[in-house]
């Protein structure tokens, strides 16, 4: 079967850009963003591992890594760097508010997608 792996390398890339630039803009500790980076690579890791694997106890295995990984991801997105971003100012608040709670409906679709074609 086909199979894209460049579609992993670019994730690995762009996904810890994105939660950088969603860290700064909240004014999140650097320690948040960091380990929002860290669990996002472990995702991305985990997705492409799942996508190789042929055996498929080891693919969901793999799948649910990465959903465990996931989880604090989006939380830290709509909480954490949330309230930081609430701190900052109005101003601040809404930009963020309207590029995170974007970027969340968006990724939160992926895992759905991957069920139903990958899994």
């Amino acid at each position: 079967r086909q199979f894209f792996y460049a579609r992993y390398v670019d994730w690995a890339i762009t996904t810890p850009l994105i939660l950088l630039e969603l860290g700064l803009i909240a004014g999140a500790e650097p320690a948040a963003i960091a380990a929002a980076i860290g669990a996002d690579v472990v995702m991305v890791f985990s997705g492409y591992m799942g996508a190789v694997s042929v055996v498929t106890t080891v693919k969901w295995f793999w799948f649910l890594i990465g959903v465990g990984v996931f989880v604090p991801v989006i939380y830290t997105l709509a909480v954490t760097f949330r309230e930081n971003a609430v701190a900052k100012g109005s101003e601040v608040a809404d930009v963020y508010g309207k590029v995170a709670w974007l970027t969340i409906c968006l990724w939160i679709v992926y895992p759905l997608v991957w069920l139903f074609s990958e899994g």
